[in-house]
């Protein structure tokens, strides 16, 4: 008896509750706004830094990055890498931000660095092996990027 009844309870709590839940998230929908990131390329990845500064990057080697909050926004190609895709990006300050790449040979796994909002890319690792899978990990203002090699 004391199970049923403790059923009970918890079912009717759990009815009232959840049409709260229901009518409480109506009143905080996400708001979009149509933004103009300077590229028609197709953006596959994004990385916030702050609420001014957001990093996105994608395909044809693209990048793009505002630091006014998506009033504006910057695009731009990392030069010889026309051909690759951007899957990860990690933005850690307006100035440096991290690529990571794929494409269809093994050398196109890459990982990218800027120091200077874009200016500049150094490549900071280049696959030579048959596969691999990155990670990138952000500790702080460092980011590190770990690999499995698998031949």
């Amino acid at each position: 008896m004391l199970k049923r009844s403790f059923l009970l309870i918890l079912s009717m709590v759990t009815a009232s509750t959840s049409g709260y839940a229901q009518e409480a998230w109506k009143g905080h929908q996400p708001t979009l706004i149509a933004q103009h990131s300077g590229t028609t390329q197709l953006l596959i990845a994004v990385s916030p830094v702050n609420s001014k500064v957001v990093w996105a990057a994608g395909a044809g080697g693209t990048y793009v990055v505002t630091t006014d909050g998506g009033a504006t926004w910057k695009s731009g190609v990392v030069p010889g890498a026309e051909g690759l895709e951007f899957r990860d990006v990690q933005g850690v300050s307006d100035r440096i931000a991290y690529l990571m790449s794929i494409g269809n040979n093994t050398g196109d796994f890459r990982i990218y660095k800027t120091e200077d909002a874009g200016l500049h890319w150094t490549i900071q690792f280049k696959n030579k092996r048959s596969m691999l899978s990155m990670t990138a990990l952000r500790s702080g203002l460092r980011s590190v990027a770990s690999r499995i090699a698998i031949r």
